[in-house]
């Protein structure tokens, strides 16, 4: 049991640096984002991306291993409530992961690349970094939502 919690409190950490991000991109990064030109955009993108990737990766990463070990430990420690809580938290930060790995990170590289020209006429690749962030950020928050609320689940 104590390995088990100290498992989860680590999963809660791990998931809470994703939600963190997510939940302050809510509150008003995502529209300070949306309203820069584009060329201010790429600006703080080319800034922000070689600062976070590390961090990201190494809570993401975290964050599905432990999400994967206590789904398959949780039947025997935690009510199903909370063993539920796990699953669909766990498929929310995989279903984040996806949309990261198939539309932001192609377009993080694509804009990492612009030179020139090409920085003034990035508003459509703004406009699709925006678009996939903004359903992250939602899947990031109801994930952490879910995974505290399985902690009250009886």
């Amino acid at each position: 049991m104590t390995l088990f919690l100290l498992l989860r409190f680590l999963h809660l950490v791990a998931y809470f640096f994703i939600a963190s991000q997510a939940g302050y991109y809510l509150l008003c990064f995502y529209q300070v984002l949306k309203k820069l030109p584009p060329e201010k955009f790429v600006e703080i993108r080319k800034l922000t991306d070689p600062l976070i990737e590390g961090p990201l990766k190494f809570f993401y990463v975290s964050g599905l291993l432990l999400s994967l070990i206590l789904i398959f430990l949780s039947p025997s420690v935690e009510s199903s409530g909370a063993s539920l809580s796990l699953i669909i938290a766990g498929l929310l930060l995989i279903i984040d992961l996806v949309l990261a790995m198939k539309f932001n990170v192609p377009i993080n590289k694509t804009i990492n690349k612009l030179q020139g020209d090409e920085i003034r006429n990035a508003s459509a690749l703004q406009g699709q970094w925006l678009q996939f962030i903004y359903i992250r950020i939602i899947i990031a928050v109801v994930g952490f939502i879910v995974l505290i609320g399985g902690l009250l689940a009886p």
